[in-house]
């Protein structure tokens, strides 16, 4: 089983999420598709994007999205969401830029205690 980081361009463009072919990608019969919170607040401003295709899409995505997460609509693939936030003492430890929300992407990818580093890929 690995879980995998989709960042907001996986989202945005090319293929819909559901229909890549993720556990080929990986060479894995199973995969969990985890969403960060930055990757939701980042899809968010795009319903607003002046480009209207990408808007359009972003505006489907969404409501997909949060009825997967709230398991009242079936997915190809599992889907779960980041909820903890990075320690402040990982950002101090490292010097660290907490306005930076790729580093904060990353961390949250990382520090999550529920994954196993040897499982995790991260797609951008």
């Amino acid at each position: 089983m690995y879980y995998i980081f989709p960042d907001t361009n996986i989202f945005i463009h090319g293929k819909d999420f559901e229909e890549i072919d993720w556990p080929g990608w990986f060479g894995q019969s199973e995969v969990t598709l985890v969403l960060a919170p930055v990757v939701i607040a980042e899809l968010d401003k795009h319903k607003y994007n002046p480009n209207a295709k990408i808007a359009r899409r972003v505006k489907k995505l969404l409501p997909r999205l949060e009825a997967i997460i709230d398991e009242t609509r079936t997915s190809r693939y599992s889907l779960q969401t980041i909820l903890k936030k990075p320690a402040e003492e990982t950002f101090t430890k490292h010097n660290l830029d907490k306005k930076n929300r790729m580093t904060c992407y990353w961390l949250r990818c990382l520090n999550s205690c529920q994954f196993s580093m040897v499982k995790i890929r991260l797609c951008s």
